[in-house]
């Protein structure tokens, strides 16, 4: 028995995994980084993503895929994850800042701060901004830019529901997440 008719078996008696599509373009849409520089040297390394409504989307088929839920459930969890961008705007952000005197960006004294920008004008502050565990999902999102030595963070910006409608709708042209010391 040579090699290949070994192959031929293993796939007939060990079914194999449907391939995914890469889903990697829908995250590039709403992903930035940005690094800061002091003269020679490097401060700070930010990797931004938009939690927007087609990147949830793509988070909710990657998520119960890989786990096997059913279409109902895929389906409650994808109005969960919309709902929640009719209230808040969120964003993840992987810290890589390298001062040793560094406190978190949750702190309330932190050196580092963060606030969006909708259509150049409305400036939003956070209410909340977590250290958190990033999901498979988002770290596969993320692709290289993420490692474990940056730290992800869920920041979440209170947002009225007029303005909700008109980002789903799309009437703002732009979205930033601004993080500045």
């Amino acid at each position: 028995m040579c090699s290949s008719d070994l192959h031929d078996v293993v796939k007939s008696e060990f079914p194999q995994g449907e391939k995914q599509p890469d889903k990697s373009a829908v995250a590039a849409v709403h992903k930035r980084s940005a690094t800061v520089y002091d003269e020679f040297s490097t401060k700070a390394i930010f990797d931004g993503m938009w939690l927007s409504d087609s990147l949830r989307r793509t988070y909710v088929d990657m998520y119960t895929h890989k786990r096997g839920l059913s279409a109902e459930t895929q389906e409650t969890e994808l109005k969960r994850q919309l709902a929640e961008n009719r209230v808040w705007l969120s964003f993840y952000l992987l810290a890589d800042v390298r001062d040793r005197s560094f406190t978190q960006m949750n702190e309330k004294d932190s050196f580092w701060t963060t606030y969006a920008v909708v259509d150049g004008k409305h400036k939003l502050v956070p209410e909340s901004i977590k250290e958190v565990e990033l999901e498979p999902e988002y770290q596969q999102l993320f692709g290289s830019r993420y490692i474990h030595f940056k730290t992800p963070y869920l920041i979440k910006i209170p947002v009225s529901e007029h303005m909700a409608e008109h980002i789903a709708s799309g009437k703002y042209t732009s979205i930033s997440l601004v993080v500045g010391s």
